[in-house]
């Protein structure tokens, strides 16, 4: 089995569930192989669409968890998942990872072993942890929200995180739902290593023809004067790509009914939701 590389340091994911941010901080000084393998599978996309199949609260609030692959397919039911690991495409096996565990006061974590010791990282409310079978080493790709303080996990389960933001869309998850996204957007991903461009024009072009290519055909693209343009329900009807700045100086207001795409070119736009999702 291949492993991803360990993290270091911090890094930020973002997982859009129901339509709302779940801001969530891995921790890869107290977690690194943990932390690692959580970011490593967020950057290929593993965790897009997946469900949150395990929903307990009750008697007592517990945990929220997802992450098994095999609930991309939707015509697998909720009662038949939590069994899925990720297959790791270069060697066609699963990736496990081993119980990482940093006892309070300790210079490195402890591996597959039960700690009794008080953790670094404990399962907080909004704490973000691996799932596992009763093996120690059997963790992969499923993980967990804790959704009150959880002690009697702490030392058996690998906390790697904490929800920074937006835990009131977690602590609202229904069995079924989904993470429609999950993206890293701060902190380095050791096992992606792409080329830094210095080009600043190069980048800026880069960004906005993807922009553009993302886009639905039809939008309403905005005239290369500076603008001062108000979104209309009409827009929405018409132009399902939504709204896309000029070339220069534009001010953007979407509007209060429907939820507004609305996309910046080049100068210097500002850009206004209102109401409703916004894109």
């Amino acid at each position: 089995m291949s492993a991803a590389l360990p993290l270091t340091g911090k890094a930020i994911v973002v997982q859009v569930i129901n339509g709302q941010p779940v801001i969530i901080e891995v921790d890869g000084t107290n977690a690194p192989i943990t932390g690692g393998n959580f970011v490593d599978l967020v950057e290929r996309g593993i965790y897009d669409g997946v469900m949150f199949h395990r929903v307990v609260r009750q008697p007592d609030p517990f945990v929220v968890q997802g992450g098994d692959p095999r609930s991309r397919d939707t015509t697998i039911p909720a009662s038949q998942l939590g069994t899925g690991s990720f297959i790791d495409p270069d060697t066609n096996q699963p990736r496990f990872i081993p119980l990482e565990i940093t006892p309070q006061g300790a210079a490195q974590p402890v591996y597959n072993q039960i700690v009794t010791q008080t953790p670094q990282l404990q399962h907080n409310r909004g704490a973000v942890a691996m799932a596992r079978s009763n093996a120690l080493d059997s963790a992969s790709s499923q993980f967990y929200f804790a959704l009150d303080e959880l002690p009697f996990l702490d030392g058996s389960y690998a906390v790697f995180g904490n929800v920074i933001a937006g835990f009131e869309t977690v602590n609202a998850v229904q069995q079924g739902d989904r993470i429609s996204s999950a993206k890293v957007v701060d902190g380095i991903v050791p096992s992606r290593v792409s080329s830094i461009i210095t080009d600043v024009d190069f980048l800026n072009d880069s960004i906005n023809l993807t922009n553009l290519a993302n886009l639905p055909l039809r939008a309403l693209r905005l005239a290369n004067t500076p603008n001062n343009y108000q979104v209309t329900p009409q827009d929405y009807d018409q132009n399902p790509g939504g709204v896309v700045g000029g070339s220069a100086n534009d001010r953007i207001l979407g509007e209060a009914t429907y939820g507004d795409g609305i996309n910046g070119s080049q100068g210097n736009d500002t850009i206004t939701g209102e109401e409703g999702d916004d894109f």
